[in-house]
């Protein structure tokens, strides 16, 4: 670098440089943080920009270099299922500006491209008229996208129902099933093992997406489908009341853009969010929510069979 001076350095990875006068292995967190700290200074010096490559452990954490995020200016996180097509880049930190921007990106055979749009790839072989199925209109930083949340029950052999999350934590669905079933009268059929999956390769964590998932649970244990123009968010309070969450004005613009005509939103929502074109229905309650989505039938009722036989649940005990 010193002697080249380039326009730009790319090392990749950090855990594939040493410095021979330490005695450490390359990787080590020794190493790493010395060859961080040394080209760090170098850059700097320099005025040559540097971007440092890290792996990714199995849990989605940063291997080695996690201790020194603090040494660098930028750290963008690059993350994507390998079994879908999209990948999402997120600024988690920048020192000279505001961090939470997202790219969409779209693995081709030649090379990445970028998502202007993701709708049509996220939603585009969605089913409609099928019990357990919610559309959420969740935040990646600041930008709007809209997730379909699919829920299912299947006969177990275990005692008591087990949730399984795919895209979404699984205590967080654990937690939601208890409001549901304390707060409502819908009961999830047992023995039972409940499947939750956030569909298209998007991971979303954000409690925005509460409202949506426990619709979601109710619609596959009630047998009802949540009409497939419908959109729902908000955070859920163990309560069972429905909390406001920030972004609903960006939230409910992407919904009217992409086609949806009504929205489940909380209660104290500000009006002036909702675009034209759009019905923006405030609940109070997750019982409040079951009554509007399936108005004319009662919120409190006792949840049913509909995805399996009687005799494959005889079987499973």
């Amino acid at each position: 670098m010193a002697r080249h001076r380039p326009a730009l350095v790319v090392v990749d990875s950090l855990q594939s440089i040493a410095d021979r006068l330490l005695a450490q292995p390359a990787g080590s967190l020794v190493q790493v943080r010395a060859c961080i700290e040394r080209l760090t200074r170098l850059a700097k010096a320099a005025g040559v920009p540097v971007v440092l490559v890290g792996h990714v452990t199995k849990d989605g954490d940063l291997a080695g270099p996690r201790a020194v995020e603090h040494l660098v200016d930028t750290v963008l996180s690059f993350d994507g299922d390998r079994h879908h097509a999209l990948r999402v880049l997120t600024s988690v930190k920048h020192r000279f500006g505001p961090a939470g921007e997202v790219g969409i990106f779209e693995m081709r055979d030649d090379g990445l491209r970028a998502v202007p749009d993701p709708g049509p790839l996220m939603l585009g072989d969605r089913m409609t008229g099928v019990p357990g199925s919610v559309v959420v209109p969740v935040l990646q930083g600041r930008r709007p996208l809209l997730v379909e949340v699919q829920a299912l029950l299947g006969p177990s052999t275990g005692q008591a129902g087990r949730p399984h999350a795919l895209g979404l934590d699984s205590g967080r669905v654990n937690l939601l099933m208890a409001v549901l079933a304390c707060r409502t009268a819908i009961d999830v059929p047992a023995p039972a093992d409940i499947f939750v999956a956030a569909v298209g390769g998007i991971s979303v964590s954000e409690p925005a997406a509460d409202l949506g998932v426990a619709l979601a649970l109710a619609s596959v244990a009630r047998g009802r489908v949540v009409p497939s123009d419908l959109v729902a968010f908000g955070e859920l309070g163990l309560a069972g009341e429905i909390r406001l969450v920030p972004g609903a004005d960006r939230r409910l613009a992407e919904a009217r853009r992409a086609g949806f005509t009504r929205a489940l939103v909380p209660f104290s929502t500000p009006p002036q969010a909702a675009p034209d074109g759009l019905v923006v229905q405030p609940v109070r309650t997750l019982d409040h929510a079951l009554g509007t989505v399936w108005a004319g039938e009662p919120a409190a009722t006792t949840g049913t069979m509909p995805s399996w036989s009687t005799r494959a649940l005889a079987a499973s005990r």
